[in-house]
């Protein structure tokens, strides 16, 4: 009797998820993906998955109220698992995973492409050296509050700008080193932020692309750190993420050409980097209690 061996899938392929579970995805971001990062939404249906080997990094983010009972294979373990909201799973690339639950589920998963990982992380770390552990459930707040973020930033289709959702990307890998992998390591605090230098590149390049789209990986070569230093540096010199300063910037931008031009509100939203005239609302809503229309109402 030849014995099934389990499958080995590139998660990153279109409809690979298909040789494992019985629908596609509800929402994905696999054809553009954040820089070597994919997440997708699934509303399952009770299910047996097949035992599979993925090439990526994959973190199983649980988005439902109710409590599921799933048996689950692992490394080689098998457990059950009683999962609730914002609970999370972990499975390493190239570690064999199965599961079989009988409610219906609602799951964000995370695909991570190795190599991407080890860079983002640090500098001085070696790919080989980054080894993430496989863990079955357990809760996770920030983890989880990641994954919802990143799937309202697919749903609403609020690009113009990675910034934001590599932004967050970063803060998860720095905090699957600290708490996911072989080894603690300990990750450099930044008291005194970015030099003055470097950080005045960095001020310059976003009020000359203020319009445009563009990622983090491209701000932090034009200062010439990594990712990863970038980003919490940059906070620590202004008190505000890369892109908390991005929109912070936009809504000035708007708020002047609302008062100084006759340019229509969609125009201005356009103009200065939001994905549409609804979405320059909604930040200015959120942001200074008014809606664009009031605000130039306000000012004349």
């Amino acid at each position: 009797m030849l014995e099934i061996k389990p499958l080995k899938l590139d998660l990153t392929s279109e409809n690979s998820s298909l040789q494992i579970l019985p629908v596609r995805p509800m929402v994905s971001n696999i054809k553009a993906g954040w820089n070597g990062a994919y997440l997708k939404h699934y509303n399952l249906p009770p299910y047996s998955m097949p035992e599979y080997s993925p090439a990526q990094h994959v973190i199983i983010s649980h988005n439902h109220q109710s409590l599921s009972n799933i048996t689950r294979k692992l490394d080689g373990h098998q457990q059950r698992d009683c999962m609730l909201d914002g609970d999370i799973v972990i499975v390493p690339a190239n570690v064999f995973h199965g599961a079989s639950w009988d409610t219906e589920i609602g799951i964000n998963v995370m695909i991570l492409e190795p190599l991407h990982f080890a860079r983002m992380a640090h500098e001085s770390i070696e790919p080989d050296s980054v080894e993430l552990i496989p863990h079955f459930s357990k809760p996770d707040a920030l983890i989880s509050q990641i994954m919802l973020a990143l799937k309202t930033e697919i749903e609403i289709g609020a690009a113009g700008s990675n910034l934001y959702a590599e932004s967050l990307i970063t803060a998860l890998f720095a905090h699957l080193l600290r708490h996911y992998c072989s080894r603690s390591r300990s990750l450099p605090n930044y008291k005194d932020g970015l030099p003055k230098y470097r950080l005045k590149r960095a001020i310059e390049y976003i009020h000359e692309h203020i319009g445009e789209g563009f990622s983090l990986e491209t701000l932090a070569s034009v200062v010439g750190i990594s990712q990863f230093h970038f980003a919490r540096m940059f906070k620590q010199s202004t008190g505000l993420t890369p892109h908390q300063y991005l929109v912070e910037k936009r809504l000035e931008r708007a708020k002047k050409l609302l008062v100084d031009s006759e340019l229509t509100i969609s125009d201005i939203a356009y103009s200065c980097g939001f994905a549409s005239q609804s979405h320059l609302t909604r930040l200015f809503r959120q942001h200074l209690n008014i809606t664009p229309k009031a605000y130039r109402q306000n000012t004349f």
